[in-house]
């Protein structure tokens, strides 16, 4: 049994990848909201002008068993460096451009727990294909993999398939993604949660019904939709806008990312937009998905003037008290470790960076470039060297 691997560069073989992708992702391929071809489909007509096309398939004689969703861009050096570790002074000056492979969905969008889609249960055979092909390309210098799932099983395989066809290659940790497995009933997760986490979770919607109307729904209109992300897109920036930050839905591909999305996911009923309503005013919304028994949340937004009654976690509440109905087995709550997310989630997975370079010279300056601008410790000890404090 031989796989062959292949790429694919244009929109017409995106497209015509759409079954078999949603075949292997209905197989336990990927994640299923962040790994799916809709996902992945309308990120790449959003964000097509950042790059090319690098749709890596192997098939096993006429069968598809897996999807690496890439792309290539051209970046600085420095772009690269101020995405690992935010925007800072540099050592090093960072203008050289650098041919980058990454992730479809990568930047902006926000895209947690990324990776190849192979046939489960055939990660390391797959995966070491894909990587043995790329290795020998010379299109571009680093295959730069971000917030993967530590722990899933491609990602171990990439682990492996990076240091037997790259050689060396650089691990870091991104962020703790905090979840909670939902046991059944609402009350069946409360019970989960220490006696404080309950107390919490039921007072503050006691505190805001009392006497005042509180009501709570997921919006389903197709026709009325494109209003609705109107509302949550406002409420969302007067909420940042408040503490002096312009939020997330500011520009014109991000937004139109989500206004896409959003309609294709209520047509699959994956969308979860929910609207918390006080005496017949709406006050905050709750943007999330329900895909394959896990809800993801993406973001909320709301009133600043009633944050006495902290209507976000009211909100969340509901939100979780639907997902408990719609029978999910997870509330994930993504990216970042707030504080209000630990209230609600005692599990967590980690989201790491894999970053290979090919062996050409500008692949090892980069590698050598940013190691001095990134690794604090190594910084220290060039500072002690040359006797700067």
């Amino acid at each position: 049994m031989t796989l062959h691997v292949r790429v694919v560069d244009d929109e017409p073989g995106f497209d015509a990848l759409a079954d078999v992708w949603v075949a292997l992702s209905e197989r336990g391929a990927g994640d299923p909201l962040f790994s799916s071809y809709l996902w992945n489909r309308t990120w790449w007509k959003h964000y097509r002008h950042l790059g090319e096309l690098r749709l890596v398939v192997a098939e096993d004689d006429d069968a598809v068993v897996g999807i690496w969703p890439l792309f290539l861009a051209r970046r600085t050096f420095r772009e690269v460096e101020v995405d690992m570790i935010g925007p800072r002074k540099m050592a090093l000056p960072g203008g050289t451009k650098v041919r980058v492979l990454a992730y479809l969905g990568s930047g902006e969008i926000c895209s947690d727990f990324v990776q190849p889609l192979v046939e489960p249960g055939r990660e390391n055979e797959i995966v070491d294909a894909m990587l043995e092909h790329l290795a020998v390309q010379k299109d571009f210098d680093l295959l730069d993999l971000c917030d993967l799932d530590a722990d899933a099983p491609t990602t171990e395989a990439i682990r492996q398939g990076l240091q037997k066809h790259f050689g060396p290659m650089r691990e870091r940790f991104r962020y703790k993604a905090p979840y909670a497995e939902l046991p059944g009933s609402y009350d069946d997760y409360l019970a989960t949660l220490s006696k404080k986490g309950r107390y919490n979770a039921r007072k503050k919607l006691r505190q805001l019904q009392t006497n005042q109307k509180v009501e709570h729904a997921h919006h389903d209109d197709p026709a009325t939709l494109d209003d609705a992300m109107t509302q949550f897109m406002d409420m969302h920036r007067q909420r940042w806008e408040a503490e002096g930050l312009p939020g997330v839905f500011v520009n014109e591909h991000f937004v139109g990312f989500h206004r896409e999305l959003a309609r294709e996911a209520l047509a699959r009923n994956w969308l979860r937009l929910g609207f918390l309503r006080v005496n017949d005013e709406t006050l905050f919304c709750t943007y999330a998905f329900d895909v394959n028994g896990r809800v993801y949340l993406y973001q909320q937004g709301g009133m600043t003037d009633w944050h006495h009654y902290n209507l976000g976690y009211v909100a969340l509440g509901f939100s979780v008290a639907d997902a408990c109905e719609r029978e999910a087995k997870v509330y994930d709550f993504l990216r970042g470790d707030a504080e209000y997310k630990l209230h609600w989630a005692k599990q967590h997975r980690v989201l790491i960076q894999l970053q290979a370079v090919r062996k050409n010279l500008r692949g090892r300056m980069f590698m050598w470039h940013s190691k001095l601008n990134t690794d604090d410790a190594l910084r220290q000890r060039v500072k002690r060297l040359l006797g700067r404090k």
